[in-house]
């Protein structure tokens, strides 16, 4: 009788054990399922299993992409695209009186890109892609000045430059929110306020991973813009105002150092030359002769600067547009690197 008993008890303490065996199983296999169904996991996988068979097109621009590009995309990555540009607008960050806040600008365009890129590559958005998404460039400039102003302990302010990767590292910290601007264009008042405000954002987007990018090779950038979108390059203001008529940059010449940020959203071919398609933001007619001479006329709260305006020429087919060759030594041999960037993913 007793041994009947003791078997009977055995036997309940095996089933149990497989019970809670097969119930682990089954959890785990569920979580591995939903997270491999998940939209950024399942973009990460589709990178991860293509990542050696990438061929780079000769051409790319997140500008304008039609059914050739969506094809390629989907090889090269195992995702679809939708049609359309991912790009947002030209601005001018000088539209209110001059504000040298270019690497600000930059960083925050390149994050939209990005984002709607999440939009078009992921299958949760129907109909053809334009640039729905604009984070609002005044509250993110009041914002980053008056949380870096301080550190600096000098006479600086958000209008008279800075570094695009201390901006993504802000923003990543979620030190400067990313607000969406509801409507068309965000109020710009060409100064920064002090801003100690709690904003709420309304959407699952997060910044992560800014870095310079150290490896300058061409191939590499193409592949970090084919794969994930535009980038941040820091550059020379006056190189880039050496256009010829149709918005190209010379090929050789000394460039000087880097004292503007642009952003480059992809790569084209002329007359067997290479070049980076760069959007800048100096809008579309007019640009500033040189910043004014004493950058103290923009304080916090008002701005009094008085510059010399000149035509900025640029591609009169994309106006705000321009064209450096690739391989000029200005973007592959300059020390430290001059590419910037971070990405956006969904929490």
């Amino acid at each position: 009788m007793h041994l009947k008993q003791g078997m009977k008890a055995h036997f309940r303490l095996i089933c149990v054990i497989l019970l809670v065996i097969v119930t682990k199983f089954s959890l785990c296999f569920k979580i591995s399922y939903f997270r491999s169904r998940s939209p950024i996991n399942s973009f990460v996988s589709a990178r991860s299993s293509h990542a050696q068979t990438v061929e780079i097109p000769t051409e790319w621009s997140w500008q304008n992409i039609k059914n050739k590009d969506v094809e390629l995309y989907a090889k090269a990555f195992g995702k679809g695209l939708k049609l359309g540009s991912y790009t947002s607008p030209v601005i001018n960050q000088h539209r209110s009186q001059w504000c040298g806040c270019c690497y600000m600008i930059s960083a925050l365009q390149i994050l939209q890109d990005r984002t709607h890129i999440i939009m078009g590559s992921e299958g949760t958005f129907y109909g053809s892609m334009m640039p729905w998404i604009e984070f609002d460039s005044q509250i993110a400039l009041d914002t980053y000045d008056t949380y870096h102003r301080p550190a600096l302990q000098q006479p600086w302010n958000a209008c008279r430059g800075g570094d695009p990767l201390k901006v993504f590292q802000a923003i990543e910290q979620d030190v400067v929110p990313l607000v969406v601007v509801n409507g068309i264009g965000s109020v710009w008042l060409g100064y920064p306020n002090i801003d100690r405000k709690k904003y709420t954002v309304d959407h699952d987007l997060k910044v992560v991973n800014s870095r310079h990018i150290k490896d300058q090779s061409p191939d590499f950038i193409k592949r970090e813009i084919f794969e994930k979108g535009s980038l941040v390059l820091g550059i020379n203001a006056q190189y880039i105002k050496k256009t010829d008529v149709w918005g190209y940059l010379p090929l050789e010449g000394t460039v000087g150092q880097r004292n503007h940020a642009v952003s480059v959203i992809g790569w084209k071919r002329n007359n067997n030359i290479e070049y980076w398609i760069i959007r800048n933001s100096w809008g579309k007619a007019l640009v500033p002769e040189d910043k004014p001479q004493d950058v103290k006329c923009v304080t916090i709260g008002e701005n009094l600067c008085k510059v010399n305006m000149n035509t900025y020429i640029s591609d009169p087919g994309n106006l705000g547009y321009i064209y450096a060759p690739i391989h000029h030594s200005h973007f592959v041999e300059m020390k430290p690197s001059p590419w910037y960037t971070a990405d956006v993913i969904v929490k």
